[in-house]
C-alpha cells in the first residue's frame, strides 16, 4: 500500500482520451538509449550537478534517481547497456581507467569494473552481442587496435577473441547471429570492410567473402529470412541486395537493385519488404519471396520520383511506413500485402511533409513522431484508420516540437517511455499508459459522481441498481470493493488519481476520480 500511496502523491497525470494517459516521470532527460534490467529502467542522464552518469527509475518520480556517480570529477558517460547472464553490462569512464567494461547486478556493491582492457587509455568496448553463451564486442587493449573481444562474465574470461587486423584496427561491428555462428563486418587491413563470421574460436573467425575486390563492401541492413542472411553490400559499382548461406560460394548478389540506406528489411506475410531503387522507377517499395523471379517492385507509389518508403513496421496484421506519393508529401502509409491495399492512411500535413518516423506498437495502437505543420514534431497515435490517427499531448503542452529530440521509444512495465518537452521545462522523461485497458466496458452507465475531487466521501447517482464498485489504483491494483452501495468512504486513501469500475446487472463502466 505504501508504494501505491507514494505513486499517487508524486505523479501528475494528464488524461488525454478515455484510454490514454500521459505523465511526466522526471525532469531528468535520458541522454542515450534506455535499457530494461531487473524490473527497472537504466539510462544515462545529466542532472546539471554530477555530470552524465547512470540513472535508474522504477516508473515513479520518487523512484527515479542517480544510480552511481562513476566519475565525481567529470562525466561518466555510461553507454551500450546490455543484459547478459542476469547482469547489466556497459562501458563508462570513472576518471581513472578511461572508458572500460563495467557490470552491475543492480546494487552499488555489485557494480564494478570487469576488466581494464586498455590500462593506458580507453578500452572503448562497443557493440555487445550475446552468442553461444558469451558476450562479444569490439575493444582495444592499446596494443592490437580495435579488435574482436569476448567475455564470459569473469575478468580472466574477458580477452581478445582474434586480432583480425595485425597492422591496425579490425573494427568489428554490425553483429548478428545466424545459423549457429556470429556474423559481422570487419577489416583485416588487406580486403577492406567485408563480411566476417566466427564460431567462437580464433581459427573459426574468418572472412566469408571478399565482395568488393577493390575496396570496402560496407555490408549492412542484415536480416535473416528463409534460412538465409540478406544484406546490402557495395560491389565496387553499386550497393546491391546480397544473400548468404554462410559459405563463400553461397554468398552472392541476389538482385541488381539498390536497397535504401538507413532503413530496415522487414519480413511480412512470408515475404521480405524493403525500399529499393532499380535505376528506372526511383526508390520504391520492393518485395521478395526468396526467388529472383519473385523479387520485384511491389508498387510504384510515386510515378514521378522517389517515394522512399522508410521505417517499415508491422502492426495489427499490416505493414506501416512513411512514403511520398509526389502529391501529398512524405506521409503515413500502410499495406496489407496487396497493391490495392497499399495506400496513404492519413495526410498528416496537408501543406507539406508529415514525416512520420520511429514507429512502435503499444497497447493495440501504433505510436510515432510526425509534423502536422502547426507545432512541429509531436507525438501521434493510430489505430490504422484515418479518423483514428491523432496527435496526443497533455493538456498543459506548450512547447514547440516537443518530440524533436526524442530518438526512440521503449516499453517498460506495460507503459511507453520517451523523452519530450511538453511543459516548457525542457526535455524530460515521460510515459504513456493505458490504466483502464483491462476493463471490459460495455453499455456504459449514465452516472454522476459528487463531489469530484473528493476528500472523505464520494456519492454516486445512477438510474440503475449498483451491484459492485471496485477502487483501482493507477497501476491497476485492486484496492477495495463495495457492494450494493452508492456512498464510498475514501478518507484513508492518499491524494491522487484513482479509477472506479462500477457494475450493474448488465452494464459496466470506468470513471476517474481525484482524491484530494
Amino acid at each position: 500500500m505504501e508504494k501505491i500511496t507514494l505513486l499517487l502523491v508524486v505523479f501528475v497525470v494528464f488524461v488525454t482520451t478515455a484510454q490514454t494517459t500521459i505523465e511526466k516521470i522526471s525532469e531528468i532527460e535520458p541522454l542515450e538509449r534506455m535499457c530494461v534490467y531487473n524490473d527497472k529502467l537504466y539510462f544515462e542522464a545529466d542532472d546539471g550537478i554530477n555530470g552524465a552518469e547512470l540513472w535508474v527509475t522504477d516508473g515513479t518520480s520518487a523512484g527515479t534517481q542517480m544510480f552511481k556517480d562513476f566519475n565525481p570529477n567529470g562525466h561518466g558517460y555510461p553507454y551500450n547497456f546490455t543484459v547478459y547472464n542476469d547482469k547489466l553490462y556497459f562501458h563508462v569512464n570513472d576518471g581513472i581507467h578511461g572508458y572500460e567494461l563495467w557490470v552491475t547486478d543492480g546494487t552499488i556493491s555489485g557494480t564494478q569494473i570487469l576488466k581494464d582492457i586498455n590500462p593506458n587509455g580507453h578500452g572503448a568496448p562497443n557493440g555487445f552481442t550475446e552468442y553461444n553463451g558469451k558476450l562479444y564486442f569490439s575493444a582495444t587493449d592499446g596494443v592490437n587496435g580495435t579488435e574482436l573481444w569476448v567475455t564470459d562474465g569473469t575478468t580472466t574470461g574477458t580477452q581478445m577473441a582474434k586480432d583480425i587486423n595485425p597492422n591496425g584496427d579490425g573494427n568489428p561491428f554490425h553483429f548478428i547471429e545466424y545459423n549457429d555462428k556470429l556474423y559481422f563486418v570487419a577489416n583485416d587491413g588487406i580486403n577492406g570492410q567485408e563480411l566476417w563470421t566466427t564460431d567462437g574460436t580464433a581459427a573459426g573467425t574468418q572472412m566469408v567473402k571478399n565482395i568488393n575486390q577493390n575496396g570496402h563492401a560496407y555490408p549492412d541492413l542484415f536480416v535473416e529470412y528463409n534460412d538465409k542472411l540478406y544484406f546490402r553490400a557495395y560491389n565496387g559499382v553499386n550497393h546491391e541486395l546480397w544473400v548468404t548461406d554462410g559459405s563463400t560460394a553461397g554468398t552472392q548478389m541476389f538482385k541488381d537493385v539498390i536497397p535504401t540506406a538507413n532503413q530496415r528489411l522487414v519480413e511480412y506475410n512470408g515475404k521480405l519488404y524493403f525500399g529499393a531503387d532499380d535505376g528506372v522507377n526511383g526508390i520504391e517499395l520492393w518485395v521478395t519471396d526468396g526467388t529472383i523471379a519473385g523479387t520485384q517492385m511491389f508498387k510504384d507509389i510515386n510515378p514521378n520520383g522517389d517515394s522512399t518508403p522508410l521505417f517499415l513496421t508491422k502492426y495489427n496484421g499490416q505493414l506501416y511506413f512513411s512514403a511520398n506519393d509526389g502529391v501529398h508529401g512524405n506521409e503515413f502509409w500502410t499495406t496489407d500485402g496487396t497493391v490495392a491495399g497499399t495506400q496513404m492512411v492519413k495526410d498528416i500535413n496537408p501543406n507539406g511533409d508529415g514525416n512520420p518516423i520511429d514507429f512502435i506498437e503499444y497497447e493495440d495502437k501504433i505510436y510515432f513522431k510526425a509534423n502536422e505543420g502547426v507545432n512541429g514534431i509531436e507525438l501521434w497515435e493510430s489505430d490504422g484508420t484515418e479518423a483514428g490517427t491523432i496527435k496526443i499531448a497533455p493538456t498543459i503542452a506548450t512547447g514547440v516540437s516537443p518530440l524533436e529530440d526524442n530518438n526512440y521509444f521503449i516499453i517498460f512495465q506495460d507503459e511507453l517511455y520517451f523523452v519530450a518537452a511538453f511543459d516548457g521545462s525542457g526535455r524530460s522523461l515521460w510515459k504513456i499508459s493505458n490504466p483502464t485497458a483491462f476493463v471490459d466496458e460495455i453499455n456504459p452507465i449514465k452516472i454522476s459522481l459528487y463531489p469530484n475531487p473528493a476528500q472523505d466521501q464520494l456519492y454516486i447517482h445512477t438510474p440503475e441498481e449498483i451491484k459492485e464498485i471496485k477502487l483501482i489504483s493507477f497501476t491497476e491494483q485492486l484496492l477495495q470493493t463495495w457492494q450494493n452501495t452508492t456512498t464510498l468512504y475514501i478518507s484513508n486513501y492518499a491524494q491522487g488519481v484513482y479509477f472506479l469500475q462500477i457494475s450493474t446487472e448488465n452494464s459496466s463502466t470506468v470513471e476517474k476520480i481525484i482524491k484530494k
